[in-house]
């Protein structure tokens, strides 16, 4: 399966082939566009993570939200366990970190 050409459903709840057809049978509230290495950011109940083109899971960890991949490395919002937002003057902002640089090559299955 080539990810590159994968494309979001007009419904943005999984990808889809140029002809049409879903590339996997998983529906998500959200997903992303696929980008380097093979990865897209995807959402459903609250969670948040990565994962392969055929709809599998990339890792374990959940998060609260998932971007794209730049410069090779994920970003996500911090894990649900032991998050505290932080309220300055009626603002609330939420950290964003660097979860790891994954190797060149096939992401590991967890």
């Amino acid at each position: 399966m080539s990810w590159p050409s994968l494309q979001i459903s007009a419904d943005g709840t999984h990808h889809i082939h140029e002809d049409g057809h879903p590339a996997y049978d998983e529906r998500f509230h959200q997903v992303l566009e696929f980008h380097a290495p093979g990865l897209a950011a995807v959402r459903r109940d609250g969670s948040a993570w990565h994962i392969r083109p055929d709809g599998s899971p990339a890792y374990d960890p959940r998060f609260i939200r998932t971007f794209g991949f730049y410069e090779g490395w994920p970003l996500s919002s911090q894990t649900m366990a032991g998050i505290t937002p932080r309220s300055t003057e009626g603002r609330v902002s939420c950290s964003v970190r660097l979860v790891r640089q994954f190797p060149a090559g096939p992401m590991p299955r967890s």
